[in-house]
């Protein structure tokens, strides 16, 4: 019987909307700095653990 295998790799980050989306996340989060909201911080690590974010065969990518 035959087989075959297939691996796909999809890289949303590429996406210009995707790009757009971050970039505003983290506009607001600056915004929310100056401020001094509470949630700041929080929207800090989230956009930083995405931002530092990779995988095994990229290095991650710089939203900035």
């Amino acid at each position: 019987m035959a087989q075959s295998d297939i691996t796909m790799t999809v890289r949303i980050a590429d996406a210009e909307r995707f790009r757009l989306f971050v970039w505003e996340l983290t506009q607001l989060w600056f915004r929310m700095r100056l401020i001094n909201d509470p949630h700041a911080e929080e929207l800090e690590r989230i956009v930083e653990r995405f931002n530092d974010g990779g995988d095994d065969e990229h290095e991650p990518t710089r939203w900035r």
